[in-house]
């Protein structure tokens, strides 16, 4: 049987929740059955490391993958049409965007869409996005909620949506190692310094509740552009000694373990990666009353405080550091539970696969109907090997002028080594980097 070539595409490759869950599947995902590549526009970063140093080939297309540029669509059609793959995977809006025109133009027989939330968009943004699902087989929401606004809101045929959820990384699954902490009660919160996260609204609540008597500190942990934003909040609180912003951690594991509370208090999520691992860690949780959030916390008694309210999550904060240790970790220890029982990474691959896998006769009646994928000798042929390549302009005008002198047959592609990947930049210069150096400065 012949390997389905699986293209995954993302707009960049840095770090973040949708990143974090291409790492793991390019890490566990069966090779026997599936020739997986990675594909961003721009930006790689820590993830694009992690994946090469698994031996999965990752291609960055050297462009933005905003939806008013049209190169980035070209692009990723011409690099579909040299590599005829049976199925193309996107996420996030601007990637699924592209996918559908480019998967269309290319003639991919399987084009997967995926919404990692409920979006705010204006009026033509939702207009772009419903003319963006019709080039796509199938949509994946990552929450019931976000499958529901996908029907309801944008008119997505109910058929055409799957609905999987998120998954954690494996380090949050391991054994519980808790204990109680003296000192200031610990809470915590982790994530990108977006507006989504509400997290000025939470330094606010938290000086209110440390002013009513709790004695508390609030640790931030995570970068982005409201930093500056942030920092006025903590300055105007009148506490900077209580709430610090730490940056960017990659210990957020080892974070959780020495805390006794984590909180996300977004105003928007879809199926919280931080929430997830939080859970998964066994540390006790607060999360704004939102449909994503309540849908992941499935339940759990009074872990959920309505959005933006202050008073409300000042108050839900001091009631939790007011219970004894052991009624908080029985709290933790449900939400593991729930954790482990439906976002765990075995479950999440195991769900890519079958959505896959379901498609592969599709896809194979619909190669032979209109010449898209390939055959069992070009799959079993392509190379795996660890490729990281960064395409320039002048590169795609010089391949582009290559295969249109030859058939639609995929080009020969020069064996990689697996223990390397080849950097080719917009620059004329190129390099080698070891992947084993490489995985040592992934975090």
């Amino acid at each position: 049987m012949s390997r389905l070539t699986v293209v995954r595409l993302l707009p960049v490759l840095d770090f973040g929740g949708v990143e974090s869950r291409v790492v793991m599947t390019a890490e566990r995902i069966d090779r026997s059955r599936f020739d997986f590549r990675v594909v961003a526009f721009h930006r790689p970063g820590a993830a694009a490391e992690r994946i090469a140093a698994a031996g999965i080939p990752v291609e960055i297309l050297g462009t933005d993958p905003a939806v008013r540029n049209p190169r980035a669509t070209v692009r990723l059609a011409r690099f579909l049409r040299g590599l005829r793959p049976d199925v193309l995977h996107a996420s996030i809006a601007e990637a699924n965007f592209h996918a559908a025109i480019a998967g269309t133009l290319a003639r991919v027989p399987l084009r997967i869409g995926e919404e990692v939330g409920v979006p705010v968009r204006s009026a033509r943004g939702r207009r772009l996005q419903r003319l963006a699902a019709r080039g796509l087989h199938q949509l994946v929401g990552v929450t019931q909620a976000t499958v529901d606004w996908l029907a309801d809101e944008q008119g997505v045929p109910r058929d055409q949506l799957v609905r999987i959820y998120n998954c954690g990384k494996p380090q949050f699954f391991g054994p519980v190692t808790r204990r109680e902490r003296t000192g200031r009660f610990r809470i915590l919160t982790t994530g990108r310094l977006v507006w989504q996260k509400d997290y000025a609204n939470l330094v606010k609540a938290a000086a209110r509740a440390f002013r009513e008597g709790l004695d508390g500190e609030l640790w931030i942990a995570g970068e982005g552009d409201l930093r500056p934003d942030i920092e006025a909040a903590i300055a105007a609180s009148g506490l900077p000694d209580r709430i610090r912003l730490l940056g960017y951690r990659d210990d957020v594991r080892a974070l959780l373990d020495d805390a006794d509370l984590f909180v996300l208090p977004s105003v928007s999520e879809g199926c919280s990666v931080a929430l997830i691992e939080a859970m998964a860690s066994g540390i006790p949780c607060l999360a704004s009353d939102i449909p994503g959030n309540a849908e992941v916390m499935d339940g759990l008694a009074g872990a959920l405080v309505p959005v933006s309210d202050e008073a409300a999550w000042a108050r839900a904060m001091r009631r939790m550091a007011d219970r004894p240790f052991g009624q908080r970790a029985a709290l933790g220890l449900e939400g593991r539970v729930v954790a482990q029982g439906r976002f765990s990474p075995e479950i999440y691959v195991a769900a890519v696969e079958a959505l896959y896998d379901g498609w592969s006769r599709a896809a194979g009646d619909a190669s032979g109907a209109d010449g898209g994928g390939g055959d069992a000798a070009t799959a079993e042929g392509r190379s795996t090997a660890g490729r990281w390549t960064v395409r320039s302009a002048s590169s795609w005008n010089r391949s582009s002028a290559a295969r249109s002198s030859t058939s639609r047959a995929p080009p020969a592609r020069r064996p990689t080594s697996t223990t390397s990947m080849r950097f080719a930049s917009a620059t004329p210069r190129s390099w080698q980097r070891s992947a084993a150096a490489s995985s040592r400065a992934s975090p």
